[in-house]
């Protein structure tokens, strides 16, 4: 995949790209911090958490694939979104906290874990593996991970963006107006949380970058 557009924004230019070539960058080398549930829990279980130990949870199908079974069988929003945020794990994508909470991170990891969710888009998710390759077809994006939402109805995407040149929320205004304007999908807001959790779950069909090593 090529390196991301650039975007104008007001009076800003913001290149979307990753902080080094592809070529250059290891994504093995890409670390955020793992935390065990429930969603308060703010002292990470796993301080360096790489993005191949988060592929190999994500296709762990005897845990997660259990916890996942049992989160979609649940009917009411509610009642799901209370089961999901006291028993399901979760990263911070953007990086490696010592506490979750934006004064204690340690270092960003070059990524934005970008939602993309039912409520915003209902059309788009309708058909979530077309959804997924419509987004790898994308030129302008680099994709390291990418998987099915716990509930099943939505897709978290693991972006690369340059944190060198840029600040973490001028990466998600430039993404946030890119994946409006050329795929009609509106990001969550949520996403522009530096310190913003990702919850773990199991899709078999999850997407990796073709240069992570995960056993």
């Amino acid at each position: 995949m090529g390196k991301l557009s650039e975007l104008i924004l007001s009076a800003d230019q913001i290149q979307l790209n990753a902080a080094f070539e592809e070529e250059q960058r290891n994504a093995n080398n890409v670390w955020m911090s793992c935390f065990k549930a429930p969603i308060s829990n703010c002292k990470p279980v796993s301080y360096r958490f790489s993005l191949p130990q988060v592929y190999a949870m994500v296709m762990m199908l005897d845990y997660y694939g259990r916890l996942t079974t049992e989160l979609r069988a649940i009917d009411d929003p509610d009642r799901q979104r209370e089961f999901k945020h006291d028993r399901l794990d979760f990263v911070t994508p953007s990086g490696v906290f010592s506490y979750r909470d934006e004064a204690h991170l340690v270092r960003h990891s070059g990524l934005i874990a970008v939602d993309i969710d039912e409520h915003e888009n209902p059309e788009a998710v309708r058909d979530i593996d077309a959804l997924k390759q419509h987004l790898l077809d994308d030129d302008d994006l680099i994709i390291d991970l990418m998987f099915r939402s716990p509930r099943g109805n939505g897709l978290k995407a693991f972006v690369r963006i340059n944190v060198v040149e840029f600040s973490h929320y001028d990466n998600f205004r430039a993404l946030r107006v890119h994946f409006l304007k050329k795929h009609g999908i509106v990001i969550d807001p949520s996403c522009r949380d530096i310190c913003r959790s990702c919850f773990l779950c199991h899709d078999p069909q999850c997407f990796v970058s073709q240069q992570v090593s995960p056993f």
